[in-house]
């Protein structure tokens, strides 16, 4: 019965921790730009990409989940070392996510701080 409990404690934990993070996410969040540095996974798990970013000239690291299907038409020679857009909240700059839907042109330089919208 305890370890019931426990388990049921650890799972609520959990939940409350990825809605906190959501919501600091669309309570502020800036843009910048990440480099995929690892992929690993596959077989019978999804494969996540390691990226790092700079914000405010601290070096930070993240990782996201790749679906499958997504992995197969990019392959990982397309995805290490290539530049991808982010998103990460103002409160906490380790809380990040990938925007999957747009790329960074070469050109483009990052300020800073990050940018408060999304780059065109």
């Amino acid at each position: 019965m305890k370890k019931d409990t426990l388990l049921l404690w650890i799972i609520a934990f959990i939940i409350v921790l990825m809605y906190f993070n959501k919501y600091q996410m669309q309570k502020c969040s800036k843009y910048t730009i990440a480099k995929g540095i690892d992929i690993s996974g596959g077989y019978k798990n999804n494969f996540s990409i390691k990226y790092s970013y700079l914000y405010d000239g601290q070096l930070f690291w993240g990782s996201n989940a790749i679906d499958t299907d997504y992995y197969n038409k990019y392959s990982q020679d397309r995805l290490i070392n290539k530049k991808i857009f982010i998103q990460f909240a103002c409160a906490d700059p380790k809380k990040s996510n990938i925007i999957w839907d747009t790329y960074p042109s070469d050109t483009l330089v990052v300020p800073l701080r990050g940018w408060d919208s999304l780059p065109k």
